[in-house]
């Protein structure tokens, strides 16, 4: 199974927005290793409560700096985070059920959700917050603002 990676292409150039998209990749990957490993429920459950109380610790973050800057899209953005929280509450439920097919659900969902979430979303608020002139002028001039 593969894991998701970090890259350079995904820095929104906030540190700890950075900083916290790598940690959940980081819990995501843990996860797909223990589901694909069969590690058991003492195992895994609490991989996925801390995928969840980690998410919405980074969402609210996130939120929370968007509110700041009056970003538009701040509840379509928001409804994406409901769906990815309201997920995790599907893995917990589906897990002692269907093992295989969450093993499929980490795979095509949470790792696709996370990186196209970034890569998409999260990269169209980066673009409103340079305009605006919050990033650091440093994120801006290495080339990533095109």
């Amino acid at each position: 199974m593969s894991m998701i990676e970090w890259s350079d292409e995904l820095s929104i150039g906030i540190d700890y927005i950075d900083e916290q998209h790598k940690q959940l990749m980081a819990i995501i990957n843990e996860l797909q290793l223990a589901v694909e490993y069969d590690k058991g429920p003492d195992f895994v459950y609490p991989i996925i409560e801390h995928l969840y109380n980690y998410a919405n610790t980074h969402f609210s973050d996130e939120e929370e700096l968007l509110r700041m800057h009056n970003y538009p899209d701040l509840i379509d953005h928001r409804q994406e985070h409901l769906a990815f929280i309201s997920k995790i509450d599907e893995l917990k439920n589906r897990y002692e059920t269907d093992r295989e097919g969450l093993t499929i659900h980490l795979r095509n969902f949470l790792l696709g959700w996370l990186y196209n979430h970034i890569k998409s979303e999260d990269q169209a608020y980066r673009h409103f917050l340079d305009r605006k002139g919050v990033l650091p002028h440093s994120h801006k001039e290495s080339g990533q603002d095109s």
